[in-house]
């Protein structure tokens, strides 16, 4: 089991349901319409790839610039960040990887 350092964190709020908690789906149990919606657009996903995310990039968030990028894009576009402020997204990056991990070995 993946553990998580917690020291020094203060919750301001806890969820009632989580994937850790017990069963849970998009938009909770009673919201048939939201579930339906997000299991077709992850199977348009699905089947569609690189194209449906592009359609629904500029569906949803008015975007029509690349959704992969090289490693010199990625380096042009980070440039400017401090060092520092790149290790702290690398350390959430992590983070987030792990309990993503940990909550899918729950639910499958």
């Amino acid at each position: 089991m993946v553990s998580f350092d917690l020291t020094g964190i203060q919750f301001v709020k806890k969820a009632s349901v989580s994937p850790l908690t017990g069963a849970w789906v998009p938009g909770g149990e009673d919201d048939t319409e939201c579930q339906t919606l997000v299991r077709t657009m992850l199977s348009e996903i699905r089947d569609g790839g690189e194209e449906v995310c592009k359609a629904y990039a500029a569906k949803l968030d008015n975007y029509s610039g690349p959704v992969v990028l090289t490693d010199e894009d990625i380096e042009e576009q980070t440039k400017d960040i401090p060092d520092g402020d790149k290790a702290t997204i690398d350390f959430m990056v992590e983070q987030v990887t792990k309990f993503a991990k940990e909550t899918k070995s729950k639910i499958s």
